[in-house]
């Protein structure tokens, strides 16, 4: 009679790998587990016998028992087959055994292993290698984590928690990571590196990697490759961008660089499991093409910060992290991918010896999520720790100030506080995924718009042109996500609440807000106050709404006070190194009060042409050319006629560049574009009425363009500005780069406005720029509250 092999625990993603690679040997396979399980499911349709429970019936006096370390000694199936002295192996030795003809590459290490395995043997596929595997999760689109083929090669994870990965040789080895884990088995951390030590010992050649980042591994003074971030790394990684749930890195080896590699995954943590992976691929002499190819077609791993439902404008992930570290990593990573989205994190402990042994580390692990919630410790079998649970652990880190609460379970989660672009996480490697992707199924009907109010006109001398502006923009309010309603500030500075429409109406209020506008101003998610110039863009808008406790779209209210100040932000650039104009700031006291001794400090410093201009209004009010004394002293008069404090630049003779900006946390640039005004003095009414420029874009050379966006990006910064704005620059005929002015709330009175075409042009879309902005208005709310420390209800 042939063997017949029996699986104790067969529902486990190790063991099922175990199963399907048997089983694909032609060998009988049957097993047992205690409940059923989606890989039970997939088991069962491959013709695979599996029992619910452990019985002593489900074994026959035939069988070899394979079993894991999870396998305790009291299971009753277990000592049955030691009653009957039935041949009894650990999963790593079958595995060795099925692979002894192939070239082994294991992947090990505290973290990290499942990814890295699973993205190499992408790789070896794609180089149509035809790899064997054994995987720690299902290989995406494959949805398998295991296979047997006739190729050189077999990829698979060698386990450290037991020291199983001293029992399987190896041609190739990757290492990714060493930390504290498995205290339980290795009893303490030394233990555990002297098994990394001989694991090192075991690979029979060069072609093993590891992670020069890692200092614990480090200290080991391995052989092999290093790989990492550092300058000292065999596999030198530089230039790290991540971008929508991709990275993009270079890697340099001798001396050859290796550029602008683009990987399907997001996080630092998986540009190193990447990078190892490349860097082995090379040692291996893999076509360099094949593996670009690769990286960019891989579609990861089940439960790897996996996306099991995005729809109605909400995003739900499932990922296996149970350890502080790969919790923080897999934070990061979709932190750095929705950016300032709203991140909702379900965490459930696993195992109640590692929650202990680690706990001060899982308190600090949070820091990326924004909200937190609990569940109960799952025990994988371990008996309770007295006084240690999840509600005490919820206490503890609030102490941390991580806004969290304990969850009885995802029918206790309060789906109606979810808003449009919110995302949620589980995170843990009990029956947690199970749970989500139940609970996710109610958010397929989940509806709920934002109120957005419009807020425009107002009493500066530019409420014709943000009347423009609120017409332009709301074109992009997606109907299905907002409910838009309209409110016109009058010239007298009084509120019409105009419901559903834009309206031209120029009536005045016996009142400058009502009762009742102010209660409809409540009822508001969030106001885009589209007003330019005075009592409105310099922040005293923001500011209003603010008091409110209502999200603002646009600036906060330092930001776009210290903006509008033109002086003061030339006094910022000049302070961070950025060149402008040469100027005189001038106030109109002082001026009236000692006219001929300001003219004579003005002549003193400035050489003619000079610009004259109000410091407060737009770049196109107020402002006259001067040649000489006299019409100077006409244009200083005539800007003090719009404003209390004025400046006078010297003529920058070059071309004018804008910069689009976006961004709280995470910074975006639209393609600089160029303003020609066809040789015409640029003022109000060329800008505005005649329309006599012109508006390119790519004009500028790339060696000008990283100057630009350095310094947009520092004076963004420095001036405290959020959300978005507008900067313009002059650049002169030898490529210097000068700061003209910052554009808090950016036109957008035409189809043909800069702000907009700039971002467009960048490869973003309307209404998603429009999406953009309510995002970073709620995050820019939601960090202002953290400062009140107050804690959830």
């Amino acid at each position: 009679m042939s063997e017949s092999y029996h699986i104790l625990g067969i529902g486990g993603i190790g063991m099922s790998a175990v199963a399907k690679l048997l089983k694909q040997k032609n060998c009988s396979v049957k097993g047992s587990d205690i409940t059923e399980n989606n890989i039970i499911k997939e088991l069962i349709k491959e013709n695979i016998n599996i029992q619910i429970g452990h019985e002593n019936s489900n074994l026959d006096k035939n069988d070899i028992l394979v079993i894991s370390s999870a396998i305790k000694e009291d299971n009753i199936e277990f000592k049955l087959a030691k009653k009957l002295n039935l041949k009894i192996l650990h999963r790593s030795e079958v595995l060795n055994e099925i692979s002894k003809n192939y070239k082994n590459i294991l992947i090990t290490g505290t973290h990290g292993k499942t990814t890295t395995s699973s993205l190499l043997a992408h790789v070896l596929l794609h180089a149509d290698l035809d790899p064997s595997f054994a995987l720690g999760g299902l290989l995406l689109p494959l949805n398998t984590n295991a296979k047997l083929s006739h190729g050189n090669y077999f990829v698979m994870e060698a386990d450290e928690s037991d020291n199983s990965f001293n029992k399987t040789s190896a041609f190739a080895a990757i290492v990714t990571n060493l930390e504290k884990e498995h205290l339980d088995f290795w009893k303490n951390f030394e233990n555990l590196k002297e098994g990394f030590k001989t694991f090192f010992k075991n690979v029979q050649s060069e072609n093993i990697l590891w992670c020069y980042d890692d200092e614990n591994l480090k200290s080991l003074n391995p052989k092999g490759f290093s790989y990492g971030v550092s300058n000292d790394a065999d596999f030198k990684i530089s230039n790290l961008r991540f971008e929508n749930f991709k990275t993009f890195f270079d890697i340099k080896y001798l001396d050859k660089e290796y550029k602008d590699i683009k990987l399907n995954l997001s996080g630092k943590h998986n540009i190193l499991n990447a990078a190892s992976v490349f860097a082995l691929s090379i040692l291996l002499n893999i076509e360099e093409k094949y593996v670009r190819e690769a990286f960019e077609t891989f579609l990861g791993v089940s439960r790897r910060l996996e996306k099991i439902f995005d729809n109605n404008n909400l995003q739900v992930f499932d990922d296996y992290a149970h350890h502080p570290s790969e919790i923080k990593a897999t934070l990061n990573a979709l932190r750095q991918s929705v950016n300032e989205k709203k991140i909702i994190a379900f965490f459930q402990p696993h195992r109640y010896s590692r929650f202990s042994d680690l706990y001060n580390d899982f308190l600090n692990a949070f820091e990326d999520a924004d909200e937190l919630y609990v569940l109960d410790i799952y025990s994988a079998g371990e008996k309770k720790i007295k006084k240690l649970n999840s509600k005490k652990f919820v206490k503890d880190i609030l102490k941390n100030d991580i806004k969290a609460k304990f969850l009885k379970s995802f029918d206790h989660f309060p789906i109606n506080k979810l808003k449009p672009f919110d995302v949620m996480v589980s995170l843990g490697a009990g029956n947690i995924s199970r749970n989500i992707r139940e609970f996710s199924k109610k958010l397929e009907t989940f509806q709920k718009k934002l109120n957005v109010g419009i807020f425009y006109g107002g009493k500066s001398n530019e409420s014709e042109i943000s009347v423009r502006s609120a017409k332009n923009f709301t074109k992009f309010f997606d109907e299905q996500i907002y409910n838009l309603s309209f409110f016109k500030i009058t010239k007298d500075g009084s509120f019409i609440f105009e419901n559903k429409t834009l309206s031209d109406s120029k009536n005045k209020s016996k009142k400058i807000i009502t009762n009742k506008i102010l209660k409809e101003i409540l009822k508001l998610d969030l106001v885009f106050p589209i007003m330019h110039g005075p009592f409105g863009e310099e922040g005293s808008i923001f500011s209003f709404i603010e008091t409110l406790n209502i999200a603002v779209i646009g600036p906060n209210n330092i930001g776009a006070a210290v903006s509008m100040d033109k002086a003061i932000t030339k006094y910022v650039a000049i302070a961070n190194n950025i060149k402008t104009a040469k100027f005189y700031d001038l106030f109109k006291q002082d001026y009236f009060f000692e006219k001929e001794k300001n003219l004579d400090k003005i002549l003193e410093n400035l050489k003619f042409p000079f610009y004259v201009k109000p410091s407060h209004l737009g770049s196109s009010i107020g402002i006259k050319k001067a040649c000489d004394i006299n019409s100077l002293k006409e244009a200083i008069e005539f800007a003090f006629k719009f404003d209390n404090r004025i400046l006078i630049e010297e003529e920058v003779k070059g071309r004018e560049v804008n910069v689009s900006i976006i961004g709280n946390d995470f910074i975006y640039f639209g393609n600089p574009g160029e303003i020609v005004s066809n040789g015409q003095f640029f003022d109000y009414k060329n800008k505005y009425e005649k329309t006599t420029f012109t508006i390119k874009l790519h004009l500028i050379e790339d060696s000008v363009i990283k100057e630009l966006v350095n310094s947009a990006k520092k004076i963004y910064k420095k001036c405290y500005l959020s959300s978005f704005s507008r900067i313009d620059f002059f650049i002169t005929d030898n490529n210097e780069v000068f700061l003209n002015e910052i554009n808090p709330i950016p036109g957008f009175s035409s189809e043909n406005s800069l702000f907009f075409k700039m971002l467009i042009s960048k490869g973003f879309e309307a209404k998603e720029l429009i999406n953009k902005f309510v995002v970073l208005a709620f995050h820019q709310k939601k960090e202002k509250e953290k400062f009140n420390k107050e804690k959830m209800d």
